[in-house]
């Protein structure tokens, strides 16, 4: 931590997993970037970063939470792509919790599945929520899906999502290629 440069603490795995709760690690990463003001920004998709709230709010200045989203609100759906993430309305609770405390925090909607999680009106509602908990700053983005990386997905998916699959198939490497979403987050991220 001699470089002030700027720390990425979960951009390859969510610092918030299950063991977290048990064994607390975050706290001793974020005492220590407190003590310095080291510049961090945590990406996560669980709402248990809000019981770090204490040392978010010694670091805000210096510090930022970045909550992913999948893009809608219906858990269901949601269910299917994030297999083992918390529901939706409990990453808003804790955006909730830390903008209150004057955390700063950002809300990702990544990734964006064309022909399944595109549909405009839910992204909407989402954006209205994420607002309405006091989150202001937004990235979003429709997922770049490769061959490769797709074949390995397909491996992964349980046999109960044919129709996921399918949909997917068609919107990357069907004839049509519908990607539609692509279109349209420009337009509701200015928006926001």
């Amino acid at each position: 931590l001699r470089k002030r440069e700027w720390l990425w603490i979960g951009s390859t795995a969510d610092p918030y997993q299950a063991f977290e709760e048990k064994y607390r690690l975050m706290r001793g990463c974020l005492d220590a970037l407190g003590e310095r003001q080291y510049p961090y920004e945590i990406i996560t998709k669980s709402p248990l970063v809000a019981r770090d709230v204490d040392l978010l709010r010694a670091t805000r200045d210096v510090g930022v939470v970045s909550m992913s989203f999948f893009s809608s609100l219906d858990d269901e759906k949601r269910r299917r792509i994030e297999l083992k993430a918390r529901p939706v309305r409990e990453r808003l609770d804790a955006l909730r919790e830390l903008n209150a405390a004057g955390v700063r925090t950002m809300a990702l909607l990544l990734p964006i599945l064309p022909g399944y999680s595109d549909d405009v009106g839910e992204i909407r509602e989402l954006l209205a929520e994420i607002h309405r908990v006091g989150t202001t700053a937004l990235y979003a983005g429709v997922m770049r899906l490769y061959p490769v990386t797709w074949s390995a997905m397909q491996q992964m998916m349980p046999p109960a999502l044919v129709q996921l699959r399918a949909t997917i198939q068609e919107s990357y490497f069907g004839p049509t290629r519908s990607i539609s979403a692509s279109a349209h987050v420009p337009s509701l991220v200015y928006r926001y």
